[in-house]
């Protein structure tokens, strides 16, 4: 197997090069890193290609009158302090006033782009939000609690998106966490929201359903396999 990541930032330039060893110093063999680098945005590509699927399935299959990609919801914006670019650090400023120099924290804007936006027969506007996650990570806590409960991961990053975009904040809109995980878990809310809005007539129905499933699990395993791939040696002349 490969000792370092070769995850191209472009094609041709350089590589990440971020060792493959555990904690305890073996070998990555489960590909842990190149499954979660997004150095050449391969973790992009499988993200995008989950929300382009998604948009195509409710408009050319459930023919629902309106859907897009990459929609701003301004009622989910939110104002959050500025991290350091390179370390991550909070960023805060010196502002002088009349008791002397006083620190205060950087806040920028932090807008809410939703991955799907659509409105149903009935009207009702709804946002998709898709992600991936992974039940094996550089986090041993994270790993742990996933290992012990099936679907944990899903249902951690479900919650994370709930507490971003809260349901308070915009209570006319539907969302949807769109949530499978790396090896295709669905996460809890997706296959409610397929059955929700899939043709309402058998054998369509079922045929429908069966397909969206099986798509959505070759994206998956093509996205992982590119990955993983990726990060192997290439071979000499090979970009």
């Amino acid at each position: 197997p490969a000792q370092q990541c070769n995850h191209q930032y472009s094609s041709g330039s350089a590589i990440c090069g971020h060792r493959l060893v555990c904690a305890d110093g073996a070998a990555d063999v489960q590909g842990i890193h190149q499954q979660l680098c997004n150095v050449g945005g391969g973790v992009d590509r499988r993200h995008n290609s989950v929300r382009d699927w998604l948009r195509t399935w409710l408009v050319e299959v459930c023919n629902v009158p309106w859907a897009d990609t990459e929609q701003h919801v301004p009622e989910w914006d939110q104002w959050v302090q500025a991290k350091c670019a390179v370390s991550g650090a909070p960023v805060f400023r010196t502002v002088q006033t009349a008791d002397g120099a006083v620190r205060q924290p950087v806040m920028v804007l932090r807008q809410a782009v939703l991955d799907v936006a659509f409105r149903d027969d009935e009207g009702t506007l709804g946002y998709a939000d898709v992600a991936y996650t992974n039940a094996v990570s550089a986090d041993a806590a994270a790993t742990m609690r996933a290992a012990r409960t099936a679907g944990k991961s899903a249902s951690e990053r479900e919650a994370h998106k709930r507490q971003r975009y809260p349901p308070a904040a915009n209570p006319h809109a539907e969302l949807i966490p769109f949530v499978v995980e790396a090896r295709g878990r669905l996460g809890a809310e997706v296959l409610p929201f397929l059955r929700q809005h899939a043709p309402a007539e058998e054998p369509v129905r079922s045929a429908a359903l069966a397909r969206a499933t099986r798509e959505l699990s070759i994206l998956t395993q093509r996205g992982l396999a590119a990955l993983l791939l990726a990060g192997e040696p290439r071979p000499a002349g090979v970009q």
